[in-house]
């Protein structure tokens, strides 16, 4: 998955609130910070793999995706896939109550 990819899949879904990168050098940052649900993860990418960081678990993955199809209580899910299956969702919006 390309880091533009990556990048705008998160920057624009609203509800992802992507946090700006904090590296002040100047060089490439390859870590995105964000909140969904009022938690916080860190997407470290790489050009041929990437990590999820969930409080000390990190999670590896080549691509992901946003969708509504998982089974689960949550109407919109982060989706990770290492090669073709998938590993990890993540919930990002709820149902209405």
């Amino acid at each position: 998955m390309k880091f533009e990819e990556l990048y705008n899949l998160l920057n624009n879904n609203k509800n992802i609130e992507l946090l700006p990168s904090e590296d002040i050098s100047g060089e490439f940052d390859r870590v995105l910070k964000f909140y969904a649900l009022d938690k916080y993860y860190e997407i470290e990418w790489w050009i041929n793999l990437c990590y999820l960081h969930i409080d000390g678990v990190q999670v590896l993955f080549h691509r992901c995706n946003i969708d509504g199809c998982w089974p689960n209580y949550y109407k919109n899910n982060l989706n990770f896939y290492y090669n073709n299956d998938k590993i990890a969702v993540l919930p990002i919006e709820e149902y209405i109550k």
